[in-house]
């Protein structure tokens, strides 16, 4: 009945988080080196407005989903964090609380979040 996109198993009638919707091929977005992001800087439908952080795993960054008109933040882990980066997804796809973010989407290397 889930669907294996992260290696997890994901249940798409738990929560809206489980379903997600990757559309990384579509975007022809790519992981790989942490290739410097800039304002307007696009994946897929989302468009990259400011950044908020960063640190030694990664940074974070405030978007807008162009397709709902929403803002968006999203979390980008450095290539050599990729393990941890399925593991928080899939942590985050689980569950579903107001005091937790949800995730609206997963990208080869991002997640984007409330």
């Amino acid at each position: 009945m889930g669907r294996k996109s992260l290696g997890c198993e994901i249940d798409p009638f738990a929560s809206p988080a489980g379903r997600l919707s990757v559309f990384a091929s579509r975007s022809g977005y790519k992981a790989g080196a942490m290739i410097a992001w800039t304002s307007g800087t696009r994946l897929g439908p989302y468009e990259l407005l400011t950044a908020l952080g960063a640190g030694g795993m990664g940074e974070v960054w405030k978007a807008l989903d162009t397709r709902i008109d929403r803002t968006v933040a999203i979390t980008r882990l450095k290539s050599e964090y990729g393990e941890r980066f399925r593991s928080e997804a899939c942590a985050i796809a689980a569950l579903s609380h107001p005091h937790i973010c949800q995730l609206y989407d997963v990208g080869p290397d991002y997640l984007v979040m409330e």
